[in-house]
C-alpha cells in the first residue's frame, strides 16, 4: 500500500487550516520570504501573525525577508518585520546586514536619479 501524497498548500491561509499536516515553521518562513519578495504586505502580515520565522533564509545568498524589504525600500514591510522581531543584525552570505542592504539600495537609487 502506497503513501498518500500530502495535499498541496496553495496559500498562506491553507497552512492554518491544515495544521494537522505538521507543516513546520520553516515552511511558513519560506512563504513569508516569497511574500516579501513579491511585496505582498497582506500575506506577509498573515504569516507573521501565525508565527512565520521573520529571519528565514531559503537560499545560498542568505538574504532575510528584512534585507529584501529594505532593498526594495518598502517601509511598510520593514516595519512589519521589525515589529515581528526580525533581526536587523543578521548577515547574508556576503557578510552584509540590513543596513548594508539599505546603503546599497540608496546608492542604486542615487545612481539612477543621476543618470549613471
Amino acid at each position: 500500500m502506497g503513501v498518500s501524497p500530502r495535499p498541496r498548500v496553495k496559500s498562506a491561509s491553507d497552512i492554518w487550516k491544515r495544521e494537522s499536516l505538521g507543516i513546520e515553521r520553516s515552511y511558513s518562513g519560506m512563504l513569508l520570504h516569497d511574500a516579501i519578495t513579491r511585496s505582498d504586505a497582506k500575506e506577509a502580515s498573515e504569516l507573521l501573525k501565525n508565527d512565520a520565522d521573520p529571519d528565514y533564509c531559503p537560499d545560498a545568498r542568505k538574504m532575510t525577508p528584512l534585507m529584501h524589504a529594505v532593498s526594495s525600500m518598502r517601509r511598510d514591510l520593514v516595519r512589519l518585520l521589525l515589529d515581528a522581531q526580525a533581526d536587523p543584525a543578521k548577515k547574508d552570505a556576503m557578510d552584509r546586514d540590513a543596513m548594508d542592504h539599505l546603503d546599497l539600495a540608496v546608492n542604486d537609487l542615487r545612481a539612477k536619479s543621476e543618470g549613471v
